[in-house]
């Protein structure tokens, strides 16, 4: 059986000599540096605080000990200037930290850090513009940014001038729960605060988000809002006597094009020619260029106004919501809270309504959730499932995709007040 070399190995690190004193241990062990057989360390909780090396056993030993005398007069000079409220005051700590597992020693660095944070003198403000900045170069959606300006613009208006790692999750949760708007739009505004916060742990100025557990409003699931088709009979009939108008309600009905996304869609991007509709990255939400296949009755909607270029909303935003309203309100809708007697007699128009009515009657009828979501600009069919799956009936979704402006204009009239959804039905079986 070969010798062991004693040399190398494990057995080269095992300890010759080892003293504690003070609560600092002083150990003699062999050397793996260089020429050196042997090397004295000093270690205080683990973390190594002075080493030095010698050829021999004895000069390590004889230091050894010269360092273990001066650990325990250092001790002893520290323990006798500890008075009884020092002591009361390190045990009622120790007991403190102990259900979480931590020394005082790491409690103490944990605070210090946090002190050092503090007087970085990073404000709200300039986190925030920050923020802003980085996301624009990350090419964001105009929409996008508009939301972050809009939501950290009234955050920067309480808590600006403050360093930003002065702010605790008491601070952000009694701001939140003040705001004066929808529970919706109060988590809408929780999670951009959530993207700020660790934008600045990212820059290193705070170490943790004081957002992660500050306050959430109770939202309650509601169900998504669609139009009948014989809604959708009435809506297309009103736009049809305003042709200014038409274009954008028949892409957001057809197409499932969001509102800001209409807004900002010009003709050149929908392509008669390979049936495709493109919503560009700069101009989508999600910031990712997608194509949405025109239909055939979309199709047969947009030829007779197709242009070459420009706008596909009126010119002028303004007159073109304005013209959107009128025409809702044509087909039996209002926008916002009844205000009159008049109102009252109208339908609420639901939100997102013709982007919801796309997705529900497509799913219904292709039954394709991974192709919805590419066009809707999705990542995922989760969102497809979770809103649209089985809201409409496969017979439904076959009367709206066969709206077409002959169907529509010969049996609608919005004007026709023995107009109603089984007449629709019976007359475009």
């Amino acid at each position: 059986m070969p010798r062991r070399n004693i040399s190398s190995g494990p057995e080269r690190r095992r300890p010759v000599k080892r003293q504690r004193m003070a609560g600092v241990t002083v150990t003699v062990q062999r050397s793996r540096k260089g020429p050196y057989t042997h090397s004295v360390v000093m270690r205080r909780d683990g973390q190594r605080l002075r080493e030095k090396y010698f050829n021999s056993k004895q000069e390590a030993e004889a230091l050894a000990q010269v360092w273990a005398i001066e650990a325990g007069n250092a001790g002893a000079k520290a323990a006798a200037s500890v008075t009884e409220a020092d002591k009361r005051f390190l045990a009622e700590a120790r007991e403190r930290l102990a259900p979480y597992g931590r020394t005082l020693v790491e409690a103490v660095d944990f605070f210090v850090r946090h002190l050092d944070r503090s007087q970085i003198t990073l404000t709200v403000e300039a986190l925030v513009d920050k923020l802003i900045t980085t996301k624009s170069r990350e090419g964001k959606s105009k929409r996008y940014l508009q939301d972050l300006s809009s939501r950290l613009g009234q955050f920067s208006r309480e808590f600006g001038s403050r360093p930003v790692a002065s702010l605790t999750t008491d601070d952000i949760s009694s701001w939140l729960a003040n705001l004066e708007v929808s529970p919706l739009s109060v988590a809408n505004t929780r999670r951009v605060l959530s993207v700020l916060f660790n934008f600045g742990a990212a820059l290193g100025t705070i170490e943790t988000n004081p957002v992660t557990r500050a306050f959430s409003p109770s939202l309650v699931e509601t169900e998504v809002g669609i139009l009948t088709v014989g809604q959708s009979a009435r809506l297309l009939a009103a736009a049809h006597e305003c042709p200014e108008i038409l274009p954008a309600v028949a892409v957001g009905l057809f197409a499932g094009v969001r509102d800001e996304e209409l807004r900002d869609l010009d003709w050149s991007s929908v392509n008669f020619e390979n049936g495709q509709i493109t919503i560009r990255a700069s101009k989508s939400k999600s910031a990712r260029r997608r194509l949405i296949e025109m239909r055939p009755v979309l199709r047969a909607w947009l030829e007779p106004l197709r242009q070459l270029g420009g706008p596909v909303w009126p010119r002028q935003i303004h007159r073109g919501r304005r013209l959107h309203t009128e025409v809702r309100r044509e087909a039996g809708f209002r926008s916002g809270a009844a205000k009159s007697e008049d109102d009252k007699a109208l339908a609420p128009w639901p939100h997102n309504a013709l982007r919801h009515s796309f997705a529900s009657y497509d799913l219904a009828l292709r039954k394709d959730a991974a192709a919805l979501a590419l066009e809707l600009g999705h990542t995922t069919t989760a969102i497809v499932f979770a809103h649209y799956r089985e809201l409409v009936l496969p017979e439904d979704a076959e009367r709206f995709w066969k709206l077409r402006p002959e169907m529509v204009l010969g049996i609608c009239k919005h004007d026709d007040p023995d107009f109603n959804e089984h007449s629709y039905v019976e007359r475009s079986a």
